[in-house]
């Protein structure tokens, strides 16, 4: 009958969300064994990131040491179909109460006026003044480059590139690219590096799934962009469809695609605990079975390419 054909999808989607809970309890007693501190109320945790604000005023290593000491505990109550309405809902939900939002509207949440003649040693990652953590960015970035691959003309299409270090690495290996930011004060700031390269970007301000070239693209980049589009499955439809063409692929840098306590959702650790509640921005993660399961439903094959830390490792979609 009807009700045992739903309640059996029902058992199957419960027994599918096995894998999390146990992925969860274990990563909650590695987390206490590290040291890392679960926060239990908003109030607990607003004290927290206002020490970690001063500490951001003096030195970005120290105030990162602080957030990687803490977490919220992942939801338990979430919906079972991870692609369903209602598991989106309790997401969005999630976020609202991290962010004390009302909504999430990204042409806002994502946006923030910036200085856009700042030197490049004033933006980040140099202006960390951590070599360790410029030599990532700067791995990461010649990874990219090897993964987009071609050659001169090849078409590139980047989204939220940030201040522009990939942007501006590409164009001098002669690609021709497009940065697309909301952000005017971002593709600025991009513009302002590009000539200092004598290089051209075109830019364009849009969001993730409007955005559509005048002709199709040969490779889209993300480099950690990605996990910032709640509507993840739309944006890979579109990039199918509207922005590559037949033979195009998607780049991924640096995305938190991992082993997670959740199939997709929020990212609940101090640094994002940060990035949500003080910035507004969205900052999704995705476990590893449930990412390679979504880009098959949505017509392409995922290749992983490990690297040494994950900000260098890669996710690479061609069309299935």
């Amino acid at each position: 009958s009807q009700v045992q054909i739903l309640s059996s999808r029902r058992m199957r989607l419960r027994l599918s969300q096995m894998p999390y809970r146990l992925v969860g309890a274990a990563r909650s007693l590695r987390a206490h064994r590290d040291g890392i501190r679960t926060i239990g109320s908003f109030e607990e945790l607003d004290p927290i990131l206002d020490q970690a604000a001063e500490l951001f005023q003096r030195s970005n290593q120290e105030a990162l040491a602080l957030l990687s000491t803490i977490r919220l505990a992942s939801p338990s109550d979430l919906p079972d179909d991870p692609h369903g309405g209602e598991y989106r809902e309790r997401q969005l939900q999630l976020y609202r109460d991290v962010s004390g939002l009302d909504s999430y509207e990204a042409t806002t949440a994502e946006v923030s006026e910036l200085t856009s003649d700042a030197p490049p040693r004033s933006l980040y990652p140099y202006a960390t003044g951590n070599p360790h953590e410029i030599g990532e960015h700067l791995v990461a970035a010649g990874v990219a480059l090897q993964l987009v691959g071609g050659g001169p003309g090849t078409r590139v299409v980047e989204y939220g590139p940030g201040w522009g270090v990939l942007t501006v690495q590409m164009a001098l290996a002669g690609y021709e690219v497009t940065a697309v930011d909301l952000n005017p004060w971002m593709l600025d700031v991009i513009q302002r590096q590009a000539a200092r390269s004598d290089v051209q970007v075109a830019t364009a301000q849009a969001d993730m799934v409007s955005f559509t070239p005048e002709s199709p693209a040969d490779v889209a980049v993300f480099y950690e962009s990605f996990h910032h589009c709640f509507d993840f499955p739309r944006l890979l439809d579109h990039l199918r469809d509207t922005v590559l063409g037949p033979d195009g692929r998607i780049v991924l840098i640096g995305e938190p695609i991992s082993h997670q306590d959740v199939p997709w959702g929020l990212r609940l650790d101090g640094l994002s605990l940060w990035s949500v509640r003080r910035e507004g921005w969205m900052e999704l993660g995705f476990a590893t079975s449930f990412f390679t399961d979504l880009v098959e439903r949505h017509g392409w094959k995922a290749e992983f390419r490990p690297h040494d830390g994950q900000r260098a490792s890669a996710w690479v979609l061609e069309r299935a």
